[in-house]
């Protein structure tokens, strides 16, 4: 049996077509719907699949967020395998069946589809399409999904369009106190305990893109947060990859903080000091560290990359001040 752990928020619009989709699947299945302490017809939505179809439990609780939600389930799943499903998204009508037994044919701990990215308009794009399956062991999967290239398949770190062994989970789960990203880190967590990782370039999982989303919506919190993600995956790669991983995450996470320091000026004086004040601390250890590993030529880079970012932004800053006065006199 498959448990589908789906976390629900105010998703009414949209919940009806993701439990449909799951519904269909031609599995042995449980589907446990973790309301968040919805706002609107969400819950109620969800009871009503609960008396119609046995396989449907539901749960409600008061809203802590998604992670939360994702932790509550996983505490009553049942089933060999899990997998996740957003509330507002849903699953091509074989994507379970295709997954399980692909997953199972290979002997693998995990299975990673692709996905397919709908639009409000109707427009869809196909991730890496044209890709090829690939068995991974844990080192080569970190590298596949986290260290990103134009060269390579935008591989998704989300724990959504997987199909993961059940045992995996047994000592995970997502950090509470983060408003994003919380999937990606309990996925890099994840992929220690799992020895073969299977790929395959399924287009099963239909992910909405939502202007309203926690992951569009800036904000202090999710910039920090942000910062937290990328200083975890450079500390704890220090610790089981490669040096060219590690050297890849510093400096992907010191860029991260030169952008946050751009993207901050988006705040007001308050919360752009709160964010400044912990990100230039750490700039400095970003020019160390480029020092440290590639000399002189390697600071100049950094600067020349982000000189032009800088002087646009604070253009376009001061900009904003002077036609914000302007309406005031």
């Amino acid at each position: 049996m498959i448990s589908v752990i789906v976390p629900v928020y105010n998703v009414e619009v949209y919940v009806d077509r993701c439990v449909q989709s799951l519904l269909i699947q031609n599995q042995d299945i449980e589907i446990i719907l973790v309301d968040d302490g919805s706002t609107d017809d969400s819950a109620q939505i969800c009871d009503k699949y609960a008396l119609l179809d046995s396989r449907v439990k539901v749960i409600h609780i008061q809203n802590q967020g998604v992670s939360n939600a994702r932790n509550v389930g996983l505490s009553l799943a049942k089933g060999e395998y899990i997998t996740f499903v957003d509330g507002d998204d849903w699953l091509s009508d074989d994507f379970l069946e295709i997954g399980i037994k692909s997953l199972e044919a290979a002997g693998a701990d995990i299975f990673m589809g692709s996905y397919i990215k709908n639009y409000a308009d109707g427009t869809e794009i196909k991730v890496n399409e044209n890709t090829s399956a690939m068995t991974l062991n844990y080192e080569e999967c970190v590298e596949a999904v986290f260290v990103k290239s134009p060269n390579k398949p935008d591989l998704s770190w989300a724990v959504w369009g997987k199909i993961f062994k059940a045992s995996l989970w047994k000592n995970v789960q997502f950090d509470m106190h983060l408003s994003m990203g919380e999937d990606a880190v309990a996925f890099w967590e994840i992929l220690k305990h799992a020895n073969k990782i299977l790929y395959m370039p399924v287009m099963g999982y239909h992910y909405l893109q939502r202007a309203d989303s926690v992951v569009h919506t800036p904000s202090v919190k999710n910039i920090l947060d942000n910062l937290k993600i990328h200083q975890y995956f450079y500390h704890d790669s220090q610790n089981h990859l490669n040096e060219s991983v590690q050297r890849y995450f510093l400096h992907r996470y010191y860029v991260e903080e030169i952008e946050e320091i751009l993207a901050s000026q988006k705040f007001d004086n308050i919360q752009i000091e709160k964010i400044q004040k912990k990100i230039y601390v750490n700039i400095g250890r970003y020019f160390r560290g480029a020092w440290n590993l590639y000399g002189k030529k390697g600071v100049i880079k950094v600067m020349i990359a982000c000189m032009p970012k800088l002087i646009i932004n604070t253009i376009l800053y001061v900009y904003g001040i002077i036609k914000r006065s302007h309406k005031v006199i």
